[in-house]
């Protein structure tokens, strides 16, 4: 009986050990798995968080485009309550989402633009004015049909050269191709936010009424208190209707490239929510002979949000009704 027992000791012992190991392995796999069940459900809540966030910027955009579609467009934008203006400035939807419409012509184009004022506007932009000249040839080699270099200017083999694709020689049809454009890419701060001041659209046409501040500071005569006369003015309703208007009223002139006093059927709209680091932006036609939707999107992109105070108040946009809301959206999709 004796020898039975002290041969069951080891054996005991051999199984209580395995059994301590067992219970140590399963509480490191209980403890990973509820890691990963961890992981996944922060992965869900992100998740569950961004598919919020796109529909509310979806829902914002459904929005906007049925009321710019539908309101009556009068020369400082669309008629309402409030008056949705189109220069740039931020509105707040009721479900939160900031949004911005910028009448394109009230933007400086690519395409088509006035040496002088494009000139003004990059060195007030801290260009050099010795780089002007190269970047305006750099951008006009980029943008022609044909593979003569200009003086200052580049063409396939210089992109070549620095590792780059070869130009367009076409127009371009976004303003961020800027960073794509030798000498321009040495300038991040203009076409990181290129659309701020740029556009592609062709027709080169300048509105004071809706142009930012920014732009109407490179117009020739234009002072601080020049610009500034002319902002308070559009604050009050007033807008110019002529050159001769605009330069007895402020001192600024116009170029004499083709400038308009109405805003055109091209406009940038942006939306984001308070606190996200990025917007969606944009770029739309409106064609209200159109036979499925009175606008088409010609181009949408993830920008960065603009320079906004989220704690600044932003005017109230009233949203459309739901069943409006809605048949839009089921429209645009």
């Amino acid at each position: 009986m004796t020898v039975h027992s002290s041969k069951c000791r080891p054996q005991r012992g051999y199984v209580l050990i395995t059994v301590m190991i067992t219970m140590v392995l399963l509480a490191l796999v209980a403890t990973r798995l509820d890691e990963r069940v961890m992981s996944f459900r922060d992965a869900s809540a992100q998740w569950g968080r961004w598919v919020s966030a796109q529909a509310d910027l979806a829902g914002g955009r459904d929005e906007l485009l049925f009321l710019v579609a539908t309101r009556h467009l009068t020369p400082l934008g669309f008629a309402g309550e409030p008056l949705l203006r189109v220069d740039g400035r931020t509105y707040r939807l009721s479900s939160g989402v900031r949004v911005s419409v910028q009448d394109l012509r009230g933007l400086i184009s690519i395409v088509s633009y006035d040496p002088g004022v494009m000139t003004r506007f990059l060195i007030a932009q801290g260009v050099s004015p010795s780089d002007v000249d190269p970047m305006l040839d750099k951008l006009a080699d980029y943008s022609d049909l044909d593979d003569l270099r200009r003086l200052n200017g580049a063409e396939a083999e210089d992109y070549a050269a620095a590792g780059l694709p070869p130009p367009r020689n076409d127009w371009p049809i976004s303003p961020y191709e800027l960073s794509l454009v030798l000498g321009w890419r040495d300038h991040p701060a203009l076409w990181e936010r290129a659309s701020d001041h740029f556009t592609a659209v062709r027709d080169g046409w300048l509105n004071p009424n809706t142009a930012p501040p920014e732009i109407l500071a490179a117009l020739p005569g234009a002072t601080p208190r020049a610009v500034q006369a002319l902002l308070d003015l559009r604050e009050q309703g007033f807008h110019v209707n002529s050159s001769d208007a605009l330069f007895g009223l402020t001192g600024i002139r116009l170029p004499d490239d083709p400038v308009a006093f109405y805003p055109g059927v091209f406009y940038r709209l942006r939306l984001w929510r308070p606190g996200d680091v990025r917007a969606v932006e944009y770029t739309v036609m409106l064609a209200p002979d159109a036979r499925l939707l009175p606008w088409l999107i010609l181009e949408t992109r993830q920008v960065l949000r603009p320079t906004h105070d989220d704690d600044k108040p932003d005017p109230p946009l009233l949203a459309a009704s739901a069943s409006v809301a809605v048949s839009a959206r089921a429209s645009a999709q």
